[in-house]
Order: C-alpha cells, then structure tokens, then sequence
C-alpha cells in the first residue's frame, strides 16, 4: 500500500483514511503477542505533526503535536465513522464517544498557571468529561471538536493529548516464577503466611473487557489483528474465578472510562470504538501473579487509562480502599525525564503514609541518545527547520551530524512505538516555569521513490514544530503500522533531527529515548549511540521502588549460575535536576533504579503468547512448547501463554512485599525494600554495590523475610482485619488491609489531597 496514492484530494484522503483505519488495534505492547504475516509491504505512519502552517503560528503554539495534528485532520474524519479515522490519525491517543452527546472524546491533561478549579470548570463548560484534578493538571476527556477552543482559554498554560501504555511485553497458574524467587519456600516454611490481612492494589489498563467483547453482538473479534485474543486465549475474570487463578473478591474501583460520569467499578470496554483495538486486561494478569505469590491477600485494581491527574488520584483511591502494596505497569510518553511528575508526587504521598508501591522499569533496554552539552551550531537553511539550530549527534564533536539514525524492526499491522524527546527544563505541570528551550523535531525516511515514513498527509518529512515557552519541555513522536496493511513494514532505518527555534537558549542536557516496549535485535540505535537511561517517570520515583525483569527459567532455582536480565529491561541512572515544584536542585540526585529484578516469562490463562518450538532468550524449545529442563516447578505449560516484560516482574515483587508485610506488619516501605535489596542474588555485577541494570539483583523472598521478620519476631496475624471499601464488580471487598491504613494515615491522605487541590505485537513481552 502506498498512502500517495490514496491521498490526492479530499475524497481520496478519506479513502486514505480508511485504508490506514486503526493503527494500534493489537494491544498496546510489542512485547504481548508475536504473529506471522508477508514484510515489507507496509510502511511508518507519522501521527504527531505540525503543518507549516501551524509552525508559524503562535496562537496554537499551547497545543502538542498530538492535539495540533487532530486539529488539523479531525475534520476528514467520517460520520459513523470517527473513532477509528481519529485513531488512524494518532494510534496512541486515546478516543471515545460521549454517551451524553455522542461526541467524539480524546483523552487529554490541561495545566494552568492560575486557578486549577477554574481550568476545570472551563474545560467542563466546553464538554470535558470526567474531570480529574492533581496540582495544576486537570485531565479528562474533551470534545475532538473543542480542541481549537480549549487552547484559547485565558487560564491554560498547555494541553497535550494523554497516552498511556502498558509495560507487559484452572488453578493458580504464574507459579513458575514463584518459584524462582522463592516465595513459595516462604508459604511451605510458613503456612499461615499468605498475605492474609493485606491488600494490593493494582494499576494497569483494564480488569474485564474480555467478558464484554465476548458477548454477542459486541463488535470486538476474538481472532485477528483486530481481536482481543491473538493465540486464542479468551478467559474472563469469571472464569478465572472459577478455576482458581483468581478469586472472587477483586475491589475494582474503576475500569476504563464510561462515557459519563465519575470513575465506576463496571466502566465500558468499548468506550474505545471497537475498529481502534480492545483493552487487554493486564490488570488482570498483574492480579494472577500476586494471587500465586501471595494467595490470602485481598485484591483491588483501577484502570490508569484515565489521564495523568486520574492515574495520580487513583493511587491515592487504592490506599484509602486499604491497599498497604500498589504496583502498576503504565507509563506515560510524555513524564518527566530530569523531574518527579504528578505520578511520581502521588507515589510518595502514600509512601509516606505507609504503602509500598512497585513499578516496572520498563522494556527499553538502554535504546535512548543523550547529550549532557548539546551543541546547536549548525544553521539550518532548508526547510522544513529553515532558520533553526540543529542537534549534533556526534558527542565527541569530533563530526558534524545532524541527522540520528534511528532502526526500526519490521512492524506487525496495529504495533506502533513512540520516540521521545527531552530536555533538562523543569515541567510546568506541577507548578514549574516550564521550557525556555523551544524544540522541534522532525523525522524522515525514503528509499530511492519510496517513502519508508509519511504523515497523514503523505510528506515523507514530518515535524512536531516547536513548543512553546512555559511548556513542558518534552517532545513525542508516534509512529506506527496500519492494521489495514497487508503485512508487517521492512526494517526500517530512519533519520531524526532536532532544531532549536526562535532563537530560544539551548539546553543543558537532552535525550532522545527510543520506546519500541522490547526491540533490541536489530538494536535502534547504532552510530551515535550513548546507551542511556530509559527508566522514565515515576517508575523512578523515590518513595517507590522500580523493578526489572529476568526470564524465571534463566534463575538459580531453575539451574542458572546466575539470574540472567532480560535485554529489553530498561536502564536507570538519570538525575533528578529539579524538585517538585520545578526549582533546580543545587546538587543532582541519581536514584538506584531500578531497585531489583523479578520474574517474567510465566503463565497466565490469557495474555501473552505461546512458546513455540525455536530458540528464545536464548533457550532451546521443545516443538511441544517443553523447556529443557527436569524441574517440574521450570516447566512451561503449553496449554496457556506466556506473560513477558518487567509488567509481569513487578507484580512478583508486590505479592512477595504483602507476605512480608504480614509477617512484620510494622514495617515501613522503606523497610520492605531495603530487605529485598540486601537479600537480593547478584546478577551482572550487581549485590551490595548496585547496578542501573539490575538494581541489587534477583530478589529472594525467603531471605527478605529472614532479614525483616527474623524468627520469634514475626507477627502473622496481618496488618488488620478491616474489608476494603469501594464498589466492587465481583463480590465486594478486597479482603483486608483496613488496619494498615487507620484514620491517622488517611487523614494524611485527605488532608494531601485537600492541599493539592487548592494549589510490539510481533515482539515478546509487555
């Protein structure tokens, strides 16, 4: 399919549009399912551009891209139609309609410099639906149409489109990962240990759409590109219930969004039209590995799906349902790289009450460019960054390269990727000065005649255009495969550029990371390449601890002399320049991120892909799906699939902290992960001194709770008694955790929150 062909004019644009409907069907990692299908006869969609047009003008310069391309091409969509022609359009936004008004909705988060209640109440007033507010950022879902009129609002500062992603790659199944950590030595040296009495809670994008495609009538295909269910594998919540891998008292607070009204326990599955891909139940997964860790404790989940502000709210909705551990697996394209964000700010609030609070790292590897004295010397004077200073990517100087190469694996029809850009200024949301460095970006590739990369508008040369001053000083880029195409893209190697405009100062240091969620054969960067920190956001938050991943099979217990790291965990080390509120720090703070690894690769009852017969990280596969090995407790079950990425380590590591947390129900967060990291084996270098690659190491539950809850001091009676409040969609509360959170610690909380108020498909893990 070649897109010049298609949009030539008006009706041929909608064609067009049609043609390329849906990009990101498939779940939103590249690492949840691998499939098959002819190369190279797709190519990249470019879903976050400016037209010249809209660079030269200043008036929507409080727009990002994002927001600025739907503006631009909104319009074409068709009636009956516009979801999916607006996801064509941006495959990582998010879109819905308005049960209220029929609307199309984009979800978004808007910062003001002024009053936030009055932000809120503008927005409404031009049809923002479920309004969340954090500090300054007010997040929601806003009228496609009302975009244009949003950004002229007297008390807005910027408004970006919101674009969460998901960081995964009978009985109780995830067991072998229980095994390889060692937790369940704990439950067999200790019976009553279950993680009775404690709550965690889960953050991830939804809990049990499956049961609502499943209906007839619904739209949603199990089967296809297009379906929920790739490999087959279509267990609801209900029927995890009933075979044991989950049971029935999950508190879900929230599922995705419901079209109207506050955050509900029921939500609707297909607020997202069903042409733009089903939710895929992560939240769920999560839930699986915490049950197998940890199969007394009470379980609750709320979708992060929502906006920034939302995600930030509902952490703290979870704590005061009772939840002592939380863990979530999203990310944000557009968190801070150099700064603690609104997330971030929300994971110490309930740190500092008392909740341990888990994150994954992230599937990035080390696949990001980054200069701490960037050089702009270089005058563009052709367009599209004619008068611009361009980005040399040689850090050594010792060459003039404007131009970074940036290699693509061939993508499978609905997979996309985001390329990210950031600069050490500090965030306005959250009360910053925001940028003073105005960044554009712009991305090409060609071979010969034929475009490898276009925009909607079929340029094989796209641009972000330049932020403007007071924003939040980041850049994102999507780019993507239609899930119309008749095959996975080629490899594809193409060229970034970055242009300091307006004659604006240069920034003291810059990255660009590379968010492909698990590429690292080919790798994406090769010259220039720095190998730089791709933990982003507030997975590097200080009250919480960060966790990577390492296939269960490549561990000690299964026969490995040390644990092996999965080559897409993603990298730490990046400083913190900024505080909360955007002042420079006088000296830089570089947290030991992440914290440690724990174990992916396990089973679950739907998500994921089947092992097949080959070679996979590195390990010889049988053509039943068997792995080379004698230890029952290694096996892999090839009847169910495999959950990969560090979405399914960090849930490892929450069910491990509610058994320790029952059996010392005193200890504080910091506590809980000063006994993981100190017991943790060392892996690669890491164990009493860390590493920005696997933390302190591979965590073993027994020693953590030796070192914690030494014997004759355990107190395995819980952490209280009391039943989570909050809806619940499959019978009632979360089963404890009450007396963890007592009236002192949520007064803590309602008393923050009062305070705050007034101021890849084909790839392997997810």
């Amino acid at each position: 399919m070649q897109s010049r062909q298609l949009l030539g004019g008006a009706a041929a644009i909608l064609a067009g549009i049609a043609a390329l409907a849906a990009v990101g069907t498939l779940p939103r990692s590249n690492l949840h399912q691998r499939g098959a299908g002819a190369a190279g006869v797709s190519h990249l969609i470019v879903a976050t551009s400016r037209s010249a047009a809209q660079r030269a003008d200043p008036a929507g310069a409080r727009l990002d891209a994002a927001l600025a391309d739907l503006v631009r091409h909104a319009p074409r969509a068709r009636a009956g139609r516009e979801l999916a022609d607006l996801h064509t359009m941006n495959p990582a936004a998010r879109f819905a309609r308005s049960a209220a008004t029929g609307e199309a909705l984009v979800l978004v988060d808007a910062a003001t410099r002024g009053d936030p209640l009055q932000l809120r109440a503008s927005l409404e007033a031009l049809g923002l639906e479920r309004a969340a507010l954090y500090a300054n950022d007010v997040g929601g879902w806003l009228p496609v149409g009302r975009i244009a009129a949003a950004a002229v609002l007297p008390e807005l500062a910027e408004i970006h489109a919101a674009m969460p992603r998901t960081r995964s790659a009978g009985g109780i199944l995830a067991t072998q990962g229980d095994y390889a950590q060692r937790s369940s030595v704990v439950r067999a040296a200790n019976p009553a240990l279950t993680g009775a009495g404690i709550t965690v809670g889960v953050i991830s994008d939804s809990f049990d759409c499956f049961r609502v495609y499943a209906q007839p009538g619904s739209g949603v295909p199990a089967s296809g590109y297009t379906g929920y269910a790739y490999y087959g594998f279509t267990a609801t919540a209900e029927e995890d219930e009933a075979s044991g891998a989950l049971p029935p008292t999950v508190n879900v607070l929230a599922e995705p969004y419901t079209g109207t009204g506050a955050p509900s326990a029921t939500g609707n599955c297909l607020g997202y039209d069903p042409q733009q891909g089903p939710f895929t139940d992560e939240g769920r997964a999560m839930l699986q590995v915490v049950h197998a860790v940890a199969p007394g404790a009470g379980l609750a989940f709320y979708t992060g799906e929502n906006s920034q502000a939302d995600f930030a709210n509902g952490i703290g909705r979870l704590a005061a349902a009772g939840a002592r551990v939380i863990v979530d697996d999203l990310g944000y394209f557009d968190e801070p790289f150099y700064q603690d964000g609104i997330i971030a700010q929300a994971i110490d609030s309930v740190a500092a009450a008392g909740v341990a609070y888990f994150s994954s790292a992230g599937n990035d590897a080390d696949a990001a460019w980054e200069s701490i004295s960037p050089s702009f010397a270089t005058l563009a004077t052709g367009t599209p960054q004619q008068g611009e200073y361009l980005l040399n990517f040689d850090t050594t100087g010792a060459t003039t390269a404007t131009s970074l190469p940036i290699t693509i694996a061939a993508l499978q029809p609905g997979q996309f990727l985001g390329i990210v850009i950031g600069w050490d200024q500090p965030f306005m949301t959250g009360g910053g000065a925001g940028a003073t460095s105005q960044i554009d970006v712009c991305v090409a590739g060609t071979s010969g005649v034929i475009p490898l990369v276009e925009d909607i508008d079929g340029n094989s040369v796209s641009c972000t255009g330049a932020n403007a001053p007071g924003a939040n000083p980041v850049q994102v880029l999507v780019l993507g495969n239609p899930d119309t195409a008749a095959g996975f893209t080629s490899e594809t190697t193409i060229t970034l550029s970055v242009g300091l405009a307006n004659g604006s100062p240069a920034p003291g240091r810059i990255i660009v990371s590379v968010q492909t969620d698990g590429q690292t054969s080919p790798a994406p960067l090769g010259a220039f390449a720095t190998h730089s920190p791709t933990l982003q956001g507030h997975a590097g938050a200080a009250g919480g601890a960060a966790v990577g991943a390492a296939f269960y099979f490549q561990t000690p217990q299964c026969g490995a002399s040390v644990a092996q790291l999965e080559p897409y965990s993603s990298l730490g080390g990046r400083p913190i320049l900024f505080d909360a509120a955007g002042n420079r720090l006088a000296t830089p703070t570089i947290r030991q991120k992440p914290d440690f690894v724990a174990p992916d690769g396990v089973n679950n009852t739907f998500l994921g892909f089947p092992l097949t017969a080959g070679s996979f990280d590195g390990v010889t596969i049988g053509s039943s799906g068997q792995l080379p090995t004698s230890i029952t407790q290694c096996q892999n079950d090839a009847s169910y699939p495999s959950f990969f990425g560090t979405s399914a380590a960090a849930p490892h590591a929450a069910g491990v902290a509610a058994l320790l947390l029952q059996a010392s129900a005193a200890a504080t967060p910091a506590a809980i992960y000063a006994a993981l990291q100190s017991t943790a084996l060392p892996m690669g270098g890491s164990g009493p001194t860390p590493n920005f690659y696997s933390g302190y190491g591979f965590i073993q539950a027994d020693r953590a709770l030796a070192q914690l809850a030494p014997a004759g001091s355990s107190s395995s009676g819980g952490g209280g008694s009391s039943s989570s409040s909050g809806s619940s969609a499959h019978g009632g509360g979360g089963g404890g955790g009450g007396g963890a959170l007592g009236l002192p610690a949520l007064g803590l909380l309602v008393a923050l929150t009062a305070a705050l108020r007034r101021k890849t498909h084909q790839g392997m893990i997810a």
